[in-house]
């Protein structure tokens, strides 16, 4: 999303490149859940699927780990009255929140565990941008990922981007 190669082609070609980014109104949060096969309903292939929920509020987007967890983005819109801020100000309100619309994402070592929900709560959400370029190209240089055409995961659009 920063892109210095973007930023170079920017300054040095103005008249024949340009790009401009657009802050989405969601924001988003990682973490990590261990142990998968921990997880209410969990069967042995889990520690290998890649796995989404959703509530009317936002979703987790959560692939496999090396380690056997989730590594879990958390979404939901950046401001407002259903935005991280306001819902979950706290480690105790964190918690009850997620515990309440995503019951399944998490196992239940979590669910007492103090450092992690404190450490949640504590981590800025982190707003989504999208990027638009003029072109993907000047001279020798192409600009590929995203640093071409950057937009939120769980648009999963990115495949499609770079083919077109």
């Amino acid at each position: 999303v920063n892109s210095k190669v973007r930023s170079i082609l920017a300054n040095e070609y103005p008249e024949v490149f340009k790009f401009n980014q657009v802050q989405d109104f969601k924001a988003f949060k990682t973490f990590q859940v261990p142990r998968v096969q921990d997880l209410p309903g969990a069967d042995e292939t889990w520690d290998k699927c890649f796995h989404v929920w959703q509530s009317k509020y936002g979703e987790l987007i959560c692939p496999p780990s090396t380690d056997g967890g989730l590594t879990c983005t958390c979404t939901m819109e950046a401001s407002g009255s259903e935005s991280f801020d306001s819902l979950m100000p706290n480690a105790e309100s964190c918690a009850a929140f997620l515990l309440k619309h995503y019951p399944t994402a998490f196992p239940s070592s979590l669910m007492s565990d103090d450092t992690f929900w404190e450490q949640f709560a504590a981590k800025q959400p982190t707003q989504l941008r999208s990027t638009y370029c003029s072109r993907l190209s000047v001279g020798r240089v192409a600009l590929v990922g995203d640093a071409g055409h950057s937009m939120w995961a769980s648009l999963g659009q990115g495949t499609n981007c770079a083919l077109e």
